[in-house]
């Protein structure tokens, strides 16, 4: 018994795997697309692409040989269906019942209360348009133009209350120039720290003890100007030569 029921098991699975294999697939001519899917319900044409579009997917052929295939089963197929038409159904129903004398009554009552509320008037225009926008999708019967139209007026008058002032691009110009010069400036005066330090760097080193490639004392050829004797003065200058701070590079 066990055994005739995995046979009844398996017999199933196969038969639901053969109904879920795509009636295209890729390598297929269009010959073959059109017996299995019929005539399609739009054509897209490019040289040699040519794009093929059902109700249950689209079939993408490179000179006439399937390259792509996206379709899908019968039975999605029905489901989609299915859920089409009960949302259709549901939309019809919440329509009338929008449209009802109930729902037209309760929604001059709201909007009597609303528009004579000070929550509803010191609001901004804006705020006042997508809350009469709201109610308009919830009462569809009543007439909200004139309230409509003087939010959106208030709305208009606020952005331009509240805009930023205009560019003046003459300045900006002018500003952006005056920027850029002082920092030419700037550029150009480290060029010339760096070429002043590189030659007071050749005049002056060898007499106050860096090293220069002359090394120190008697075997440095410089006397030093402050004493006249061959020895190198101090680093930190003296009264004819004060200390030198180089400048940044």
């Amino acid at each position: 018994m066990k055994h005739h029921f995995l046979i009844y098991t398996a017999t199933a699975l196969l038969i639901s795997n053969c109904i879920n294999i795509q009636a295209v697939e890729n390598g297929d001519n269009r010959k073959t697309v059109i017996a299995e899917l019929g005539q399609p319900d739009k054509t897209i044409k490019s040289g040699d692409y040519e794009q093929l579009t059902y109700e249950r997917g689209q079939i993408e052929l490179l000179e006439g040989t399937v390259i792509a295939a996206d379709i899908i089963s019968i039975e999605e197929l029905a489901k989609r269906r299915k859920a089409t038409e009960e949302a259709i159904e549901q939309a019809r129903k919440t329509a009338k019942k929008l449209h009802s004398p109930e729902n037209l009554l309760r929604g001059l009552e709201k909007k009597a209360v609303m528009v004579n509320s000070v929550a509803f008037t010191s609001r901004s225009g804006r705020d006042r348009v997508a809350e009469l926008r709201n109610f308009g999708s919830e009462h569809p019967g009543v007439d909200i133009t004139a309230e409509l139209l003087a939010a959106l007026a208030d709305w208009e008058k606020e952005e331009l209350e509240n805009a930023p002032p205009p560019v003046d691009y003459e300045k900006y110009e002018a500003a952006r120039a005056q920027l850029q010069n002082a920092q030419d400036r700037e550029n150009e005066q480290d060029i010339m720290d760096a070429q002043h330090y590189l030659l007071m760097r050749d005049i002056i080193y060898p007499y106050i003890g860096y090293s220069s490639g002359y090394g120190y004392g008697n075997r440095s050829p410089y006397r030093c100007p402050a004493h006249g004797r061959p020895t190198p003065c101090r680093p930190g200058g003296s009264s004819m030569y004060p200390s030198y701070r180089p400048p940044r590079l």
